[in-house]
């Protein structure tokens, strides 16, 4: 992995690189549009993704993601860099390892960043239509995502064609007690080598709260939580550019479970722009330290 020395202080561990590929992969699978895949290769390449662990080795404080602007000059969202065709559409175009020091402390292994194109309403109220970045914060190694695999119909598992065998890892839930009191599973969006996508049941699901606010996912596969994803329309990073100008950034809550199978979560997330370097730092914050459960005891108590 590269290490960019002048970003990283003493307490900051810092990486751009990841051990894992860098392929932009199109789901589905087309070649139609070149133009678009050319334009987030190159948001891609971007140097200024990279990953930062501030923390004084006794607990975790935040890992924070440094994200290129995706705006040409001016901040507005006509002039974005990023593609809106083929419409529902997903590209996965970054991983990025979460780097520990010694033993970990935070529960996140990698981070996989999408940009989904959207144009189709979609989820609850038809309030996903919006084209937006997926950051999901994989808890498991890249072996354990790779497994999650079907047969693909648009941008989701086609349960009839994939099967019983293949389809029941993806349905089997965590038990209760990993999930927020509040969320329920959105049955139609189990992804391959990503999982279930669980949702709050709390959120306002209108197209303009959508736009300026992140949903706040729980990913699951095979009875465990795989990953905590966050997505954002280009509205919240154009929200962010103007809190800048008052010194200001936003921060969101985290539902939390009753449970945990990591001793430390985060319970905040946040979105700065930072106009010297032109550049967004979106972050996990606010750990707490938990007592862990392991999943196989929360399956036996019930």
């Amino acid at each position: 992995m590269a290490r960019i020395g002048r970003f990283c202080a003493a307490l900051i561990l810092c990486y751009a690189g990841s051990a894992l590929a860098q392929d932009v992969l199109l789901t589905p699978p087309t070649d139609k549009y070149p133009e678009s895949m050319k334009a987030i290769k190159a948001y891609a390449a971007k140097s200024e993704w990279r990953i930062e662990v501030p923390g004084k080795g006794s607990s975790p404080e935040t890992v924070r993601v440094l994200v290129p602007s995706p705006f040409r000059g001016s901040q507005d969202i006509a002039g974005s860099v990023l593609p809106t065709t083929p419409r529902s559409s997903i590209y996965r175009f970054k991983y990025i390892d979460v780097p520990a020091s010694g033993r970990r402390l935070q529960p996140f292994t990698f981070l996989e960043v999408d940009w989904n194109t959207e144009g189709q309403p979609r989820g609850p109220g038809g309030s996903f239509i919006t084209p937006h970045y997926d950051f999901h914060f994989y808890v498991r190694d890249r072996a354990f995502v790779d497994r999650m695999q079907c047969v693909t119909t648009a941008k989701v598992c086609d349960s009839q064609k994939t099967g019983h065998a293949a389809m029941r890892p993806f349905m089997q839930l965590p038990p209760n007690q990993f999930l927020p009191a509040k969320y329920f599973p959105d049955t139609d969006s189990s992804i391959a080598a990503m999982g279930m996508h669980s949702l709050d049941g709390a959120f306002n699901y209108t197209v303009d709260h959508v736009n300026h606010s992140p949903v706040i996912i729980y990913g699951s596969y095979d009875n465990e939580v795989a990953f905590l994803e966050m997505s954002l329309t280009l509205y919240a990073f154009q929200d962010a550019v103007s809190l800048a100008q008052t010194g200001k950034r936003k921060t969101w809550r985290i539902a939390q479970p009753p449970s945990f199978a990591y001793a430390w979560w985060p319970t905040e997330v946040t979105l700065e722009y930072l106009p010297k370097t032109n550049e967004f730092a979106f972050q996990l914050t606010s750990f707490k330290e938990h007592a862990v459960t392991p999943y196989s005891s929360a399956a036996r108590a019930k």
